[in-house]
């Protein structure tokens, strides 16, 4: 089995990571069920907010059965859910947005245009746009990543 190369982080990269793990706890799972009866997955988070899910909406769990997707179990960390049948898993959080729309919203919301919007684009063009880019490689050269 081929071996793969570990990433290095770096001091602030690994307090980043902390960060945003200490941000999605109140998301985790502290409870998930599935209703056959009305066909959705039911997740009580620990913040205490509830969702229902349908299964249509959730990823690859829409093309399994009633008695496959009815066998899962809520993986350590209570961050994803484990359909048993296939091996594949759900992050909770993927869950709800799939089935709330959320990623469709943002996608929307992203493509807002306003006069305001308009301006400050033109302003950092005139700037030189977007900075480019740097990989971990490059940030030691102090290149960038097409080599400018």
């Amino acid at each position: 089995m081929p071996r793969t190369k570990a990433e290095i982080l770096s001091d602030d990269e690994w307090e980043a990571s902390g960060i945003r793990g200490e941000l999605l706890r109140p998301f985790r799972a502290v409870a998930v069920s599935y209703d056959r009866s009305n066909d959705t997955f039911e997740v009580d988070l620990r913040n205490g907010a509830s969702a229902i899910c349908p299964r249509s909406t959730v990823g690859y769990a829409c093309d399994l059965t009633v008695e496959e997707v009815s066998e899962f179990e809520l993986l350590p960390g209570n961050e994803a859910i484990l359909f048993r049948c296939t091996d594949e898993s759900i992050s909770i959080i993927g869950m709800i947005r799939d089935s709330f729309g959320v990623n469709m919203l943002n996608r929307v919301a992203g493509m807002t245009k306003s006069e305001l919007r308009a301006a400050a684009s033109r302003a950092n063009g005139k700037k030189g746009g977007r900075p480019k880019k740097k990989t971990a490689a490059h940030a030691a050269t102090g290149r960038t990543q097409r080599g400018s």
